[in-house]
């Protein structure tokens, strides 16, 4: 697992939409969304770093270290700005 400093942590990466595209070989890769690169892989959309079953992006506490990277006034476990982005 990649700890995350929360000191120097610069907060989620943005989302990016990756349009469909055809590689050298033929194979077709569909559009999709993707984490921009940062310090850390715990916060990516396919990563569950610390298995409590929350994809890193959401998850509040990404590397499962018990110090938030993001704020979580319910306690969920899912980071409320991104929950308040959904909710738009």
């Amino acid at each position: 697992m990649k700890d995350i400093n929360e000191i120097l942590y610069n907060g989620k990466p943005d989302l990016d939409w990756i349009n469909s595209y055809i590689k050298e070989d033929g194979t077709v890769v569909e559009g999709h969304w993707r984490t921009s690169a940062n310090e850390t892989s715990s916060d990516n959309l396919s990563s569950d770093n610390d298995e409590d079953g929350i994809p890193g992006w959401l998850d509040s506490d990404a590397d499962g270290d018990g110090i938030l990277e993001a704020i979580d006034n319910d306690g969920d476990g899912i980071a409320d700005a991104i929950v308040s982005i959904f909710d738009m």
